[in-house]
């Protein structure tokens, strides 16, 4: 048996082509096929906020299997030039190597965080090397190690699939909404679950409550959920602190605030701070109430004219 080590130190070396294997944050899997003494280069997408790892699928052809510890794959750091369609000259320093056996399908764990949460399991390889990641590549080969297999092995092919390992995170989208047109937002805090929050930070998924406060708005609470490897958009409209009656009353009544008629029921009228006399008139009734208002509150008034009904013998 011709076996090969494994390295730190730079090699060159040449493959028959290259592939490229794109792979979709999305969590779809992606495919392409690689023949022996041939490498893909492993495309990792723009945002990697989620994925932590990669684990990659592949078919071994049956002939790999008979002749098996024939074939060995490989991943390299330090990769030149900048792997491509049409390269096949290569240099780089080989992390691992192993061999496929008799197994026709092999399962790969790429870490790419150092504080990643991949488990070792019974069915998958989990690297224990970290790929460098150079111009957002993993470079991967496979190669011939052993003397005196069948020529036809040469004609192999291997189906290789990707796919993500997110983390058990995702996102909260704020967007606020401020009811005065054009106006600047002002100052606010956030907390979720009783902890301040930024905005871009991971939130665990599941369920969690949004607590809104400022001295300019009125507090907001909302309830959200995260679900894994996705962005949760929370549309919340900034309520000014100053308080606000609300006041709902017969049709055809006349409505007086601090002694000015108002033509209409309103469900959200903004008022100052402090004192404030209101007076519902219902044909010949008439209602006077006295409030007392504060900031961030508001205060519903409801008049009702209601018809009592006797028996008498």
């Amino acid at each position: 048996m011709f076996f090969l080590a494994v390295g730190l130190s730079a090699e060159t070396f040449r493959v028959h082509d290259t592939s490229i294997l794109k792979v979709n944050e999305n969590g779809e899997k992606s495919s392409v096929q690689c023949g022996i003494n041939s490498c893909i280069a492993i495309k990792l997408p723009e945002d990697m906020t989620f994925i932590q790892g990669l684990e990659l699928s592949i078919k071994v052809p049956q002939i790999v299997s008979h002749w098996y510890n024939s074939v060995a794959w490989s991943f390299y750091n330090d990769i030149a030039p900048v792997p491509d369609e049409g390269v096949i000259d290569y240099s780089g320093s080989r992390i691992n190597l192993d061999t496929f056996g008799t197994p026709l399908n092999v399962h790969i764990k790429i870490p790419l965080k150092k504080n990643h949460k991949i488990k070792k399991d019974a069915y998958s390889i989990l690297l224990s090397e970290i790929p460098d990641c150079k111009n957002n590549i993993i470079f991967y080969r496979t190669q011939l190690v052993m003397k005196g297999a069948d020529e036809d092995i040469y004609d192999a092919k291997f189906d290789v699939s990707c796919k993500p390992i997110y983390i058990d995170k995702g996102k909260l989208n704020l967007q606020l909404k401020n009811t005065v047109e054009d106006a600047e937002i002002q100052s606010c805090t956030f907390y979720v679950d009783g902890k301040q929050w930024n905005e871009g930070d991971l939130l665990d998924i599941g369920n969690h409550t949004f607590s809104l406060v400022s001295d300019f708005y009125r507090n907001e609470v909302r309830s959200f959920i995260i679900n894994q490897a996705k962005v949760s958009t929370l549309d919340i409209s900034l309520r000014d602190i100053a308080p606000a009656l609300r006041i709902t009353c017969p049709e055809n009544s006349k409505i007086y605030l601090d002694n000015q008629e108002i033509f209409e029921n309103f469900d959200f009228y903004p008022v100052v701070s402090g004192e404030h006399t209101i007076k519902v008139v219902v044909g010949n009734y008439e209602v006077v109430k006295t409030v007392n208002v504060k900031n961030g509150r508001t205060y519903s008034v409801n008049v009702n004219v209601d018809a009592l009904i006797e028996e008498e013998e």
